[in-house]
């Protein structure tokens, strides 16, 4: 599961990938817009990653327009 976060802590975006995904290595795209499908505004979010078989991982992503 990957969930995209506000300074808040608010989730703004749930990006998971489906269930049957293939181990291995992915890519993932954030086009910067919410779960309504709105343009979220210019700022600091944050990614969490969490795998069924092992621990999370966090980062920062900054938009700009």
């Amino acid at each position: 599961q990957v969930r995209i976060h506000d300074l808040s802590g608010r989730s703004v975006r749930d990006l998971s990938f489906s269930p049957a995904a293939a181990s291995g290595q992915h890519r993932l795209e954030w086009d910067g817009r919410d779960d309504g499908g709105q343009a979220v505004a210019n700022g600091v979010y944050f990614y969490r990653i969490t795998l069924d078989s092992g621990p999370q991982t966090f980062g920062k992503v900054v938009v700009l327009d």
